[in-house]
Parts: C-alpha cells; sequence; structure tokens
C-alpha cells in the first residue's frame, strides 16, 4: 500500500482491515529523493500516524524521533506527503 498518490491521501486503513492485518513492517519514503528514510514495525494505522508526524517524543527517545520528525516536517513544507509503503501488502 502507498501514498504515492498525493491528490488522494489515505489517512487510516478502511474499516475492518486493522483487525485481520496484525503487525507489520513498512517504510517511510521522501517523495522528492525516493529514499527511505525511516522504517518500522506496526499494528493498527501507526503507519499513517508516523508518516503524518503523530507521534510522541516518549516512545522512542528524542535522539530517535527528532530526525524522523525533521524530515517529515520538511516534507510537509514543500507541500508533499510521506509516502508509506508496506511491503508485504503489495
Amino acid at each position: 500500500m502507498s501514498s504515492a498518490d498525493q491528490g488522494s491521501e489515505l489517512t487510516a486503513f478502511p474499516l475492518g482491515v486493522v483487525g485481520q492485518l496484525g503487525f507489520y513492517v513498512y517504510r517511510l519514503v521522501d517523495p522528492r529523493t525516493g529514499n527511505t528514510f525511516y522504517v518500522g514495525k506496526g499494528k493498527g494505522n501507526r503507519v499513517f500516524e508516523h508518516a503524518h508526524g503523530k507521534v510522541s517524543a516518549n516512545e522512542f527517545g528524542d535522539e530517535q524521533l527528532e530526525p524522523k520528525l525533521g524530515v517529515i516536517r520538511d516534507i510537509r513544507f514543500a507541500g508533499l506527503t510521506p509516502m508509506h509503503l508496506i511491503p508485504d501488502l503489495l
């Protein structure tokens, strides 16, 4: 699943998908460069929360969280959205 289509940004999985999905691995990709800047393990709508920068510094510690949020901020300031990919679902 990808948010590469910037015109129709998906912000959550459809109802019923979360219960069936379980844990998954996802990548956040900078649409300006195509480079992966974060790989995470998610459950529920975690991938969307991270892609939109909705995470707490208490979750990982400032040293891991801040670089990711900085990239997300830069992408947003450029008028774009980080792409989020879940390889197992492709």
